[in-house]
């Protein structure tokens, strides 16, 4: 009698295992919105990365990708950034929706985006000089003149961590290039450099 309760209550405890387990894989692969919050929620902040990325695959959206970008730069996951952060910024609605959005802190959404792009490629990339072409790029492309924040104004505030090799490109890039306005916060990067 005692082995046919405990072999009832072990069959129970399977079934019941393996129910939780299936719809949560089936929640996860489905849902992945659903699993995102719940594991954000407990504090499983890689976990939610993953979710977020899954969630950002299915939808393409651009607010997925935005959230899918925050958590990679909180985490500190610099490849994830790098291999996304071209899509939110090459987008045709790029611009629109940085313009939608409130600054982060002092800083411009698109500048937000773009500088950290720009430091997670340095981190990432063999080659540093694709760095200095990216942000001429979008320096070109979303900016009218040298202004806070800009891509290379991004890159000299963060010049410390960089190499001597790649601070000395940078400023004779910065040495080269002229601009319509900004030519003292341009001077004052190249001197800072």
């Amino acid at each position: 009698m005692r082995k046919t309760i405990i072999k009832t209550a072990l069959i129970t405890l399977g079934a019941i295992l393996t129910v939780f387990i299936v719809t949560f894989t089936i929640v996860s692969l489905c849902a992945p919105k659903a699993m995102l919050k719940l594991t954000s929620g407990l504090g499983m902040d890689n976990l939610a990365l993953t979710y977020s990325e899954q969630q950002y695959k299915n939808s393409e959206t651009l607010s997925d990708l935005e959230d899918l970008l925050y958590r990679a730069n909180e985490l500190g996951r610099d490849d994830l950034t790098v291999k996304y952060s071209p899509i939110m910024i090459n987008s045709s609605e790029f611009e629109s929706f940085s313009n939608s959005r409130t600054t982060v802190g002092v800083i411009e959404y698109k500048s937000y985006i773009i500088g950290n792009y720009l430091i997670a490629l340095y981190n990432e990339s063999e080659s540093k000089q694709v760095v200095i072409e990216k942000a001429s790029e979008y320096f070109t492309a979303f900016y009218s003149g040298y202004e806070l924040y800009n891509p290379y104004n991004v890159l000299v505030i963060n010049a410390k961590s960089f190499s001597t090799e790649f601070r000395q490109s940078l400023k004779t890039h910065l040495t080269g290039i002229t601009v319509s306005s900004g030519n003292e916060l341009l001077q004052r990067d190249i001197n800072a450099i």
